[in-house]
């Protein structure tokens, strides 16, 4: 029942622990740049401006940076083995699966 969700489709455990990693310091720069206006200097760049008749404008990277690094920290926490991977972990992963792609 069960052979959808085969663990050759997950990272190994080790893999949360790298996605923790990426996960808490791309909260914590999203937070600080959306409440404090935080920017990093070295993601500096300048941009083509359309609206504004082909000029360039300042651009800074930092909440892509950020969220990016949210999301690959989140899927990597998502997505990796149990230590201990048993049928209820299973049935959970499969039905979560179901319900994502019915709310998408």
């Amino acid at each position: 029942m069960f052979d959808i969700m085969k663990s050759r489709f997950l990272f190994p455990n080790r893999y949360k622990r790298i996605g923790w990693a990426l996960f808490i310091p791309g909260l914590i720069l999203s937070i600080a740049n959306f409440f404090f206006e935080l920017k990093l200097g070295f993601l500096d760049a300048s941009r083509l401006d359309r609206i504004k008749f082909y000029q360039y404008t300042d651009a800074n990277l930092t909440n892509e940076v950020a969220w990016i690094t949210v999301i690959i920290g989140a899927i990597l926490l998502a997505f990796s083995k149990e230590k201990v991977e048993d049928e209820q972990i299973s049935k959970v992963r499969l039905e979560s699966l179901q319900w994502s792609v019915y709310l998408n």
